[in-house]
């Protein structure tokens, strides 16, 4: 088989993105889902911080961050009720 190129797979990686995004758009439309439910969503799936702000065009900290305070927030709740 032969190696993909560097050009190959950050035009792959691209397409991807998008596709993502646009799944976000729709998902968020279609079920009055928030952002943080998204991040939470696509950390689940294995993606780092690094890349879902790569994604959606946010500092990976700041998404780490959103991520933390989402899955304590989601914590309290199934604790509480």
């Amino acid at each position: 088989m032969k190696k993909k190129s560097i050009d190959e797979v950050n035009s792959i990686t691209k397409r991807l993105d998008a596709i993502i995004r646009l799944l976000i758009i729709q998902l968020n439309l279609k079920n009055d889902y928030g952002m943080e439910r998204i991040y939470i969503m696509l950390d689940e799936v294995g993606l780092s911080s690094g890349d879902i702000g790569k994604i959606v065009g946010k500092e990976s900290k700041n998404i780490s961050s959103m991520i933390n305070k989402a899955k304590k927030k989601q914590m309290g709740k199934k604790n509480h009720g």
